[in-house]
């Protein structure tokens, strides 16, 4: 079985995006691989995700809208 974890973040100030984008890519995104790895299950709810959060919170707060959620591929289609 696959899973996804998906976060969506919505940038409020149109004018951050660029910015916002690059943290994710750079910082956010390579720390939470190391975390995580392919564990995508284990990510909601665990300790590891905490410091990633309150980083995200402490730059971004109110800034970035987020949601997260666990996507469970449940049939594949062709090859």
């Amino acid at each position: 079985m696959s899973a996804f974890f998906v976060v969506r973040a919505q940038v409020v100030d149109p004018s951050m995006k660029e910015a916002f984008d690059k943290w994710y890519q750079d910082e956010h995104l390579p720390d939470a691989m190391k975390a995580f790895g392919a564990k995508a299950r284990a990510v909601p709810g665990s300790e590891a995700i905490k410091p990633l959060i309150a980083e995200f919170d402490r730059l971004w707060g109110k800034k970035v809208l987020r949601t997260r959620e666990v996507v469970r591929v449940v049939q594949r289609i062709g090859s």
